[in-house]
C-alpha cells in the first residue's frame, strides 16, 4: 500500500479517540463520522480498516490490545470503531460541505486547493 494513499488513519484516530470518551453517561451515545475522499480506490484501502505490523511503533501496546485484532502480519481495527464511520465520495470544491456538522477536521486538504476554490468552499458552507 502507497503511503500517500488515504488509508483512514485520521478517521480511524479520531473515532478511538471519541470512543475513550464515550464512557458511563454516554456509552449509548451514536457517533457518526464521514470519512471522504474522491478517490475510490482511497477510500476501499481505508474501509478495509487493516493495518500492517508496522503500527506498533507508533501506538501504545494499550491501545493496539483494545482496539486491533491480530490477523497474520497485519492489524484490522476491532469493530466498533469502523462501525461509526462512514467513508463517502466528497467533492469538496464542487460539492457544497455536508450539513448538520458538529466539527470538520480537514488536516492536509486545504494545502491542495486553489485560492479561489478555497473561496468558494468557505463561502458555501453555512456555519451556525
Amino acid at each position: 500500500m502507497d503511503s500517500w494513499l488515504f488509508t483512514g488513519e485520521e478517521a480511524y484516530s479520531l473515532a478511538t479517540l471519541v470512543c475513550e470518551q464515550l464512557t458511563v453517561r454516554l456509552k449509548h451515545t451514536v457517533v457518526k463520522i464521514f470519512a471522504t475522499d474522491i478517490d475510490a480506490v482511497a477510500r476501499m484501502y481505508a474501509g478495509k480498516a487493516i493495518y500492517s505490523s508496522f503500527i506498533v511503533k507508533d501506538m501504545s501496546a494499550e491501545r493496539l490490545k483494545k482496539y486491533f485484532l491480530k490477523e497474520e502480519n497485519n492489524y484490522r481495527v476491532k469493530p466498533e470503531i469502523p462501525n461509526m464511520l462512514i467513508f463517502a465520495r466528497h467533492n469538496l470544491v464542487k460539492n457544497p460541505p455536508y450539513c448538520n456538522i458538529h466539527f470538520i477536521n480537514c488536516r492536509n486538504l486545504l494545502i491542495y486547493i486553489t485560492p479561489a476554490s478555497k473561496k468558494n468552499i468557505f463561502n458555501a458552507a453555512v456555519w451556525p
